[in-house]
């Protein structure tokens, strides 16, 4: 057991983990070692993660009480058939040496004759078909089975997943994240976990299916799966979304039996997935371009309803749970997040760890808290003292100014009590009867809920959404698209300082929403140059082109040395 501690610590946390023969060299220069040809990322601490694997080991011995309690199962017997699957390792062959060292080499098989002349995606075909056979017969007639698929991809899956079907076994869930593997990089840091319950025994006399009706089911899993995420579908993504669907329907048993023609069922999926996606206009699927260099697509449904993107959502959970514990490890805060979320909803881990960089703070004893400018009261009287500002710089601009729905009741801050209760209150009567509904274009409701609208100057508009979150979608889709375009209305997003980053990186992240604030021409404002700009009882219009970005002009004004010859 204690050699199983140190693999599993060996292989997930270190880098420098290939194996002779098997993986890139080391290349050794200025004194660091690096592998040669692949992405360097900081080397883990190898002995204090075999300490942390060890302690979870003794943990779980007390809880059992003695070994003598664990009871040894003969064949048919398991309650679980659990393994992992034998997926080409770019890391060196872990599973390899995994075997040699638990099990001595003498147990090792050596591969069939011919194996070598397959593609490696059959070879995991055929190994995983037999292996959960064996597991079949020597498990109870409930006993479900877990895989395991490290460096998942769309092919991988799809072979798993046939597989076990042909092994009797019935798909019920996939948790596919593509960023699992710390250790890895790229395509190869996806994970997968595949769960099956057993099925009845297979027939071989089983009825064909249609293929439409495969196509049809492929394409309803990849819109489930956009309407669940909220966020564009990626192929990999779509791959486990319609293999999900394709198991519901009852559709994959026939179509793990169809080898027939020199063709596997594996070729047979592959085909018919490309076929479904390339006629995707005919479920409103769209395909587009998230990446140029490689080249990535994915998908995403047309006049989708109304969903929050996922990042968001995790976004505001990462807030949440920090927001209800004093301090909580890194481990702790992780499981509480991913709890939230389950089956395709499964967040990627860069998606956690950006909201954690950007509301948390680490102890110097690596635990984590919120931040003390991020907690509510702190965050929405920030807010209401910046629209509040935003009403009084309007005002002397000559613009009439409209407090929104969302912020009206708010308590006005210290620095504007003499002039009301709540912020509806900083507004004129003329202003609270009119609106600006009846000066712009567009349905009452949406500029209903803009946080600050300056119009009638000019028969210009300014729309002003304060955010001290970097959740986008509810100001710049739910909201902004709502109001038609104009030549006089311009979109302003007010967004807290330290959100600028996450906001950056939700920006790069969806195509589709880059595209919104592209095509609408929002333009990004941090707090703190914007409140420089109102503040400024002088300055004019002009003015405001300075404080613009999330990078402006007046954060990068350089200091040039004067010399005195």
């Amino acid at each position: 057991m204690l050699k199983l501690c140190l693999l599993e610590c060996i292989v997930s946390g270190s880098r420098l983990n290939a194996v002779a023969g098997h993986g890139t060299p080391l290349r050794i220069e200025k004194g660091r070692a690096r592998r040669g040809h692949a992405a360097q990322t900081r080397e883990t601490n190898i002995w204090l993660e075999y300490e942390r694997t060890v302690k979870e080991l003794i943990g779980w011995l007390v809880q059992r009480g003695a070994t003598k309690s664990v009871a040894r199962h003969d064949a048919g017997e398991a309650d679980l058939v659990l393994c992992q699957a034998p997926v080409d390792d770019p890391l060196g062959g872990w599973s390899t040496v995994g075997s040699v060292l638990l099990l001595g080499a003498k147990t090792t098989r050596p591969l069939e004759a011919g194996e070598g002349r397959l593609a490696s995606r059959e070879r995991l075909l055929r190994q995983m078909r037999a292996a959960l056979i064996e597991g079949h017969k020597a498990s109870k007639p409930g006993a479900a089975a877990v895989v395991y698929v490290p460096h998942a991809d769309a092919t991988t899956l799809a072979a798993t997943v046939l597989a076990a079907t042909g092994a009797g076994y019935r798909l019920r869930t996939i948790l596919y994240q593509r960023d699992a593997l710390a250790g890895a990089f790229g395509n190869g840091a996806a994970a997968a976990t595949c769960d099956f319950d057993r099925e009845m025994p297979l027939l071989r006399d089983q009825s064909t299916t249609d293929s439409a009706a495969i196509e049809e089911a492929i394409r309803e899993g990849v819109r489930d799966a956009y309407h669940e995420r909220g966020e564009p579908v990626r192929e990999d993504h779509a791959a486990a979304a319609a293999l999900q669907s394709l198991s519901a329907e009852g559709l994959l048993v026939p179509l793990a039996l169809a080898r027939a023609g020199g063709v596997s069922e594996l070729e047979l999926f592959v085909d018919h997935f490309r076929s479904a996606l390339a006629d995707g206009r005919r479920s409103d699927i769209e395909r587009i371009k998230i990446a140029d260099e490689p080249e990535e697509y994915a998908y995403v449904v047309k006049g989708a309803h109304d969903v929050t993107p996922l990042d968001d959502r995790v976004e505001w959970s990462v807030w949440g749970v920090l927001s209800a514990t004093r301090e909580v490890d890194t481990r702790s805060l992780l499981r509480r997040t991913y709890a939230l979320f389950r089956g395709a909803e499964t967040p990627d881990r860069e998606l956690i760890e950006q909201a954690i960089a950007s509301y948390a703070v680490q102890s110097e004893e690596g635990r984590w808290r919120l931040g003390d400018v991020d907690s509510l009261v702190a965050r929405q009287a920030s807010q209401s003292q910046l629209v509040a500002e935003l009403v009084d710089a309007g005002h002397r601009l000559g613009f009439k100014v409209h407090v929104g729905r969302d912020v009206q009741r708010r308590a006005t801050p210290a620095s504007h009590a003499e002039r009301g209760r709540t912020l509806v209150e900083l507004m004129t009567d003329a202003e609270r009867l009119a609106g600006p509904a009846h000066s712009l274009r567009g349905p009452a409701d949406a500029l209903e809920f803009v946080d600050c609208v300056w119009y009638d100057r000019g028969r210009m508009a300014f729309l002003w959404q304060a955010e001290w979150t970097a959740r986008l979608y509810r100001s710049i889709v739910s909201i902004g698209e709502a109001i038609p375009d104009d030549d006089r209305v311009f979109r302003f997003l007010a967004i807290a300082d330290e959100r600028a980053a996450l906001l950056q990186q939700k920006l790069e992240r969806s195509a589709p929403l880059s595209d919104i604030v592209r095509r609408r021409g929002w333009r990004f404002v941090k707090w703190r140059p914007l409140r420089g700009f109102l503040a400024n009882g002088a300055a004019g219009l002009d003015g405001l082109e300075a404080v613009l970005g999330l990078e402006p002009a007046v954060e990068q004004r350089g200091h040039q040395l004067v010399f005195k010859w």
